[in-house]
């Protein structure tokens, strides 16, 4: 197996270390989310009021009942699509591209205020550090970063990372194409918010490229 060097550029394409395909399902809830997000943005454009007065992607899912029409994370998906708009990235999409509701500051800006009010509901509930599980202090710590703009990385994330980086729609010649990754992982594992940038998906991707190389 080829490994990475460590001379390369943070977002040059390894060669022969990885082996992935996007599967049918995620094939299916990418192009399902897309088009069932062109329809919210026409028949519900209140969504964007909503978001922006603190509705989760979720209690706006809940509110408008789009839970019967497929699943929560593909529901959630298509309502961050609605907002923010879909740039027609994938080929297997059907719809062509739409703008969002919302300009990608307003959207960006109400993302930022969601995870501010997540982290200081936790800290108002009134436990201490002493009285809380560890399953609560973990996601207490988890909420801290997310009120600094960051969160940690998973090992799926990573994962995800690296098996993008194969697919033609994710490069640019030579390199990644860091802003559609992000904008997959955002989509696909973060309920539509601002939680990863190019910046720092060129970043991972560097450390990733120095792990294999080690």
């Amino acid at each position: 197996m080829e490994k990475f060097s460590n001379k390369d550029n943070g977002d040059i394409i390894p060669k022969g270390t990885f082996e992935a395909d996007f599967t049918a399902e995620t094939m299916s809830g990418i192009a399902m989310s897309a088009l069932l997000g062109a329809e919210i943005k026409v028949a519900f454009p209140t969504i964007a009021h909503d978001y922006q007065n603190g509705f989760t992607l979720e209690q706006i899912v809940d509110k408008y009942n789009l839970r019967d029409r497929t699943t929560l994370s593909v529901a959630r998906a298509a309502v961050r699509l609605a907002l923010f708009g879909y740039e027609g990235d994938y080929d297997f999409v059907t719809c062509d591209q739409y703008s969002g509701l919302m300009s990608k500051d307003e959207y960006i800006q109400s993302a930022k205020d969601h995870r501010s009010a997540a982290a200081k509901k936790q800290m108002d509930e009134g436990r201490t550090i002493h009285g809380q599980t560890l399953e609560e202090k973990k996601l207490l710590g988890r909420l801290g970063v997310l009120a600094q703009g960051s969160m940690p990385y998973e090992p799926e994330e990573m994962k995800l990372i690296k098996d993008l980086s194969l697919q033609p729609e994710f490069q640019r010649k030579t390199r990644i194409n860091a802003q559609k990754i992000s904008d997959h992982l955002n989509t696909t594992l973060h309920e539509g918010k601002q939680v990863r940038t190019p910046t720092q998906i060129k970043k991972m991707f560097y450390q990733l490229k120095k792990r294999e190389g080690e």
